[in-house]
């Protein structure tokens, strides 16, 4: 399912989270990370940490973001308390070392 469709039924349903804003941290940022992040804020979540091993999108992420972490690795993204939601944006080659980082984690993950 695209991006642009799941988005198109999040506002079709008006699912929105006004009293819970999860908190969310995105791994990896390309393309598909940039339409994750809108879908994520259109329903009202937070935005709180964006993982990427490449310095140059680090780089992007805090300069076009207003998120508090923007960090190197999952490992990184681990230690920090206040997430709820690990959004996997990463090419699909990664997914399977990305989940294993995280799978004791007790986070949910989300993988496209």
């Amino acid at each position: 399912m695209s991006t642009e469709k799941v988005n198109h039924d999040l506002m079709q349903r008006q699912i929105h989270f006004p009293n819970l804003a999860p908190r969310v941290a995105v791994v990896g940022y390309g393309l598909v990370a940039h339409e994750h992040i809108r879908a994520w804020s259109s329903v009202g979540a937070s935005i709180v940490a964006v993982v990427d091993t490449a310095l140059d999108r680090r780089v992007s992420a805090r300069c076009t973001t207003k998120v508090k972490y923007v960090l190197s690795s999952v490992e990184k993204m681990r230690r920090i308390s206040n997430i709820d939601i690990v959004d996997i944006c990463t090419p699909h080659h990664q997914h399977i070392s990305d989940i294993r980082a995280l799978a004791e984690s007790g986070l949910a993950i989300l993988v496209e």
